[in-house]
């Protein structure tokens, strides 16, 4: 390798040129691809070296076919032909160690060659190598690159796919006791495993942890492993609930009432806030009318939920069907349900029911 600016440099680089156009628009099996791209990362800038002293040339390359193999040049001539840091994947780094022994400006370049023997469109990269105290004269190598341009042979590689996984529970978090089903969808694997145990590619299974629990799918092939974890939480029991609903703020709208409408109002509403942490599964009234110390039947209404609150109106017709020709007194309580069947019944209440005689 001779200093830049000789006659001989200006001739090699005259071919270097030409071969690196032939790279940029080949023809017929070496069409680069438009997604068959390499970059130079390092060396950064407009870098320097000692003559003699090795650097490194490190990038990265993508080949939406896998890549293959990394060609490195510098000055037109061939240097370095190897394999990336993962051959056959589409997207790799590479790296080389560079010794130029001569000073002088050099222009590196890097070509990468993709599993279908497609060349990808040169990059470069000029550099300046200084005098140094030690020259290292570079030894011809076993391997002949009489020609400035050699022929890259391409071997024969299974093309790659990466790995994909789905892996998800119905429910990944239970009561004690409970029982959920796993799935998973495997793709482009040779073997998995799951929690150790060789199960097939696509396929479910019923779990019933009796505490939480880690479940890992392992899927591996020949260039690949990939892990899935999944967690199911398995929650406390919950306690028993065997407390009555809470019945508060009952109340009436009419403090009395009359047994006729010519002499007023004839019904009341009664309105009251109900809880339980079980739920409310129902809320009803029960009255009846009291004259002169007899009582009239039970009867019993269903009272409208809004909220916490419970609400309902006492007609005159449904104080008839307690006692006819009522008067006197109304008498009422409240009923709460939860929904583990827990009663709850208010204290009695009452308003006075007069007597129209218009």
């Amino acid at each position: 390798m001779k200093k830049h600016g000789d006659h001989c440099s200006f001739i090699r680089e005259a071919v270097f040129f030409l071969v690196i156009s032939l790279l940029v628009y080949p023809s017929c099996a070496t069409t680069a691809y438009q997604t068959h791209k390499t970059w130079i990362d390092q060396p950064f800038g407009s870098a320097s070296f000692p003559a003699g002293q090795p650097f490194v040339l490190f990038g990265h390359t993508f080949a939406e076919d896998g890549v293959a193999e990394i060609v490195t040049y510098i000055a037109g001539e061939p240097y370095n032909r190897f394999l990336p840091d993962n051959p056959g994947s589409d997207f790799s780094a590479f790296s080389d160690e560079v010794l130029i022994a001569e000073p002088g400006t050099y222009m590196l370049s890097v070509v990468s060659v993709d599993l279908q023997g497609n060349l990808a469109p040169a990059v470069f990269k000029e550099i300046t190598i200084t005098a140094g105290d030690q020259f290292i004269q570079l030894q011809d190598t076993a391997e002949s690159w009489d020609s400035p341009m050699p022929t890259v042979e391409i071997q024969e590689t299974e093309s790659y796919a990466p790995i994909e996984i789905s892996f998800w529970a119905d429910s990944e978090q239970l009561q004690q006791g409970g029982c959920t089903t796993l799935h998973w969808e495997i793709f482009h694997a040779d073997t998995v495993t799951l929690q150790g145990n060789v199960v097939a590619m696509s396929d479910s299974m019923q779990i019933c942890p009796s505490t939480t629990s880690n479940y890992t799918l392992i899927a591996s092939s020949a260039l690949d492993r990939v892990e899935k974890h999944l967690d199911v939480d398995v929650l406390p029991p919950t306690p028993e609930d065997t407390q009555p609903p809470e019945i508060n703020n009952i109340s009436h709208t009419q403090q009395e009432i009359w047994n006729y409408q010519t002499c007023g109002p004839v019904e009341f509403d009664v309105r009251a806030q109900v809880n339980d942490p079980s739920g409310i599964d129902e809320v009803t009234i029960k009255f009846r009318v009291v004259k002169d110390g007899n009582p009239g039947v039970w009867v019993t209404a269903s009272m409208n939920k809004s909220g916490d609150w419970y609400q309902t109106t006492i007609s005159a017709a449904q104080l008839k069907a307690s006692m006819d020709g009522y008067r006197g007194t109304v008498e009422y309580y409240l009923r709460a349900l939860d929904r583990v069947e827990n009663l709850a019944e208010s204290t009695l209440r009452s308003l006075p029911v007069k007597d129209c005689l218009l």
